[in-house]
């Protein structure tokens, strides 16, 4: 079983971070591009198996380096079936549903 710590440590530092200091997120966003795109089989798993909705939400922001980085069709079709379980209640979908949007044409201009 894959060990989800990183991912669990990476997007709760940005959850914590907020808007707050874009700078930070910045350098934090890069180390999160090149923690999700290692192994995207196991970023599949993880959003699939273990991701929040909170979790889905903060990391919708780093969808598009993703596709962009790893050329992964499982993966853009991974977080479009994740979308449909969102609680719409707790969790905005709106700015989710555009990142997926734009990780679909990062994905079709590979």
């Amino acid at each position: 079983m894959t060990d989800f710590s990183e991912f669990n440590e990476a997007l709760n530092a940005r959850i914590e971070q907020r808007e707050s200091n874009y700078v930070f997120f910045q350098d934090l966003s890069g180390e999160m591009v090149e923690l999700f795109c290692r192994d995207i089989d196991d970023t599949i798993s993880f959003i699939e198996n273990e991701c929040t909705d909170e979790q889905f939400y903060w990391l919708s922001e780093i969808f598009s380096d993703i596709a962009r980085e790893t050329s992964s069709s499982d993966f853009v079709d991974c977080i479009k079936r994740r979308l449909e379980d969102v609680d719409e209640s707790t969790t905005s979908t709106a700015s989710i549903i555009k990142c997926i949007g734009f990780a679909e044409n990062a994905l079709a201009k590979d």
